[in-house]
């Protein structure tokens, strides 16, 4: 499934790199009543995504990994503000919920939990999916990855993609 990129921009930051998108929504026949937010968290690639009635926002970051936690937790509230800025009543957020072994599962725990006090502070309802239900719920088929169906996206954007429609699929459930 192709995705038209409306708009592509870059910045580069100390330490970090944003690449934002904005694209037309693949399922256009979903309008988003309330803003819907995806994570695919990582510690040196990053996705987040918002999608807001027709409005789809996707970015891929690249991150320099810093050896220290706590740097690492405050730069992704700092990233996570920067791109995620369009809220309306009752805004929802999935977080890929995934860590594979031998990848840093204690940072990507660190992120993970990183999003979560993110989306509280700002009044948004989280919460973490199993990579395979966001599969499922989204492409029907839990082997299917985003970035396979939507090639033309960078993958990380494109996981954050997923996760933000997923909450479209269960928005009754994350009341």
């Amino acid at each position: 499934m192709n995705v038209e990129i409306i708009e592509t921009h870059t910045t580069d930051f100390d330490g970090y790199s944003i690449t934002e998108l904005k694209i037309t929504p693949p399922y256009s026949n979903i309008i988003a009543d309330r803003t819907w937010f995806g994570v695919d968290p990582g510690t040196t690639k990053l996705g987040l995504a918002f999608l807001w009635r027709s409005v789809c926002h996707i970015f891929e970051t690249k991150i320099t990994r810093d050896e220290d936690a706590v740097v690492r937790i405050i730069l992704m509230q700092k990233i996570m503000s920067l791109c995620l800025h369009m809220f309306d009543y009752a805004p929802l957020m999935v977080i890929e919920g995934s860590s594979y072994s031998g990848f840093r599962e204690v940072e990507l725990a660190e992120i993970r939990a990183s999003a979560v006090l993110w989306a509280a502070e700002h009044g948004v309802t989280p919460r973490i999916v199993p990579p395979l239900t966001i599969r499922k719920g989204v492409f029907s088929n839990g082997k299917i990855k985003a970035e396979e169906v939507w090639s033309d996206l960078p993958p990380d954007a494109a996981s954050a993609l997923a996760c933000a429609y997923y909450c479209w699929k269960v928005q009754g459930d994350m009341k």
